[in-house]
């Protein structure tokens, strides 16, 4: 796999570049024969309240919303294995997250998550699996990421 982030310098920063490179090297080796490009954007708490309404009719700011381009993980395999294949946007609210005491690279996981097409609302057993497969290769990685607390989503 190819795992390209589409986002800003200064997002990336505050998300910790340090963080990045063994993220991607970690769901590169998870998906190796997938190419994903994935948007990140941070926004702030007015920002968050705003498209959580829109979205999911929630007039509260959230931490993390993701936005996925396929409706299911086959379809995204068939693409992603042919060609480098945007995956969606993961759009998170720094300030909810330091509210939940949750990293940024957390959210971008768990954002990722949503956008293979894995949902911890319908399908948890399913999600719990995949997140353990994908932290098990990514503490291979030197990077340690704890779940996010299933209470604060």
């Amino acid at each position: 796999m190819a795992l390209t982030f589409a986002l800003t310098e200064r997002d990336a920063e505050q998300i910790g570049s340090g963080s990045l490179q063994p993220f991607i090297e970690g769901y590169d080796e998870a998906f190796p024969d997938l190419s994903f490009l994935v948007d990140v954007a941070l926004i702030d708490r007015e920002q968050m309240q705003l498209l959580n309404k829109q979205q999911r009719d929630i007039d509260e700011p959230t931490d993390v919303l993701s936005f996925p381009t396929f409706p299911d993980f086959e379809t995204l395999r068939e693409h992603a294995r042919q060609q480098p294949t945007l995956l969606g946007s993961i759009v998170i609210c720094p300030e909810k997250a330091e509210e939940y005491q949750e990293s940024l690279i957390q959210l971008v996981h768990h954002g990722l998550l949503h956008l293979l097409c894995y949902d911890h609302e319908t399908d948890f057993a399913a999600w719990i699996s995949e997140e353990r497969r994908i932290l098990e290769v990514l503490a291979k990685h030197s990077l340690h990421i704890p779940p996010v607390p299933y209470e604060s989503i």
